[in-house]
């Protein structure tokens, strides 16, 4: 598939240059290549380029051709890109040919893949956003709660602080009132005797 890979870039590349015999060549080696091989997927990008050129060489007939085939593989498989695609050709195809009926057609239906495309997208996002809410919301609960043990940690120790000094006057208080009591014992001796 490396290979088709490269020769449909190549066909993309000969394609934005207006090369279009280049273009043609390429995606066709690489249709062969893939078809070949089962890569439906990646084959129709190819054919949709096809109708694509045909289109620019004003071949309306040779478009939907090619364009029918890359969405009828496109349907088969649910590839919703290649869809989009292949019924955005055939709309061109179709107004191109005169058959502006199909051609609407053919636009209704492109429209209503881009914008089912589009309400996948909006979903997605919105999924996307509520997640991040979530975790947004989760990441704050726990610093709320990191900040909270940090609190009770800070005010535990300012509490053992102040027991400490409390404790520390206590003994303080009561070392002297015990160095003070013997001399007082003997002064009240001394004034008895």
């Amino acid at each position: 598939n490396g290979t088709a890979n490269t020769y449909a870039n190549l066909g993309g590349l000969a394609y934005e240059q207006a090369d279009y015999a280049e273009a043609e060549r390429y995606h066709l080696l690489s249709i062969q290549i893939r078809d070949s091989l089962g890569f439906k997927e990646d084959a129709t990008q190819s054919y949709t380029r096809m109708g694509e050129i045909a289109l620019i060489r004003e071949n309306a007939k040779e478009a939907i051709q090619w364009c029918t085939k890359s969405c009828d593989i496109a349907e088969a498989g649910q590839f919703w890109e290649a869809k989009l695609a292949c019924h955005r050709c055939l709309y061109e195809a179709y107004r191109q040919s005169g058959q502006f009926e199909r051609s609407l057609g053919e636009y209704e239906i492109y429209q209503a893949i881009q914008d089912s495309t589009d309400k996948a997208s909006n979903l997605q996002e919105a999924i996307f956003q509520e997640a991040k809410a979530q975790y947004e919301q989760q990441l704050a609960e726990a610093e709320q709660e990191k900040q909270a043990l940090v609190d009770r940690d800070t005010q535990i120790r300012w509490t053992l602080v102040g027991l400490l000094i409390l404790s520390t006057l206590i003994s303080v208080y009561i070392y002297r009132s015990n160095r003070d009591a013997p001399s007082k014992e003997v002064k009240e001796k001394s004034t008895i005797n």
